[in-house]
């Protein structure tokens, strides 16, 4: 998934029900902004069917995940995530 939407791809998923679908979907994906989720089978379909219709609806959530993905999931930013982590050990380590 972030591979694919790195490259401008968003991407079409089930939301986990905690029965069928178990997965952090909905934790990645913002809904209709940078990809799309599904909460059941039919509804899947029906979404698909939209989407192959309106491509460009496809291109512009394409261009907020790649702008997620270079956000928030660049080596740069999880360089910065790991610093503060550190950062933050060593401060409680000191008190």
């Amino acid at each position: 998934m972030f591979e694919a939407m790195a490259h401008s791809v968003p991407c079409l998923a089930m939301r986990a029900d905690g029965v069928r679908f178990f997965n952090a979907n909905d934790e990645i994906i913002n809904a209709d902004i940078d990809g799309f989720l599904a909460n059941n089978d039919a509804e899947f379909v029906k979404l698909l069917s939209y989407l192959i219709s309106h491509p460009e609806v496809i291109s512009a959530a394409g261009v907020a995940a790649q702008a997620k993905m270079r956000r928030h999931h660049s080596w740069g930013s999880h360089l910065d995530r790991y610093e503060n982590l550190f950062d933050r050990l060593l401060s409680v380590r000191r008190t």
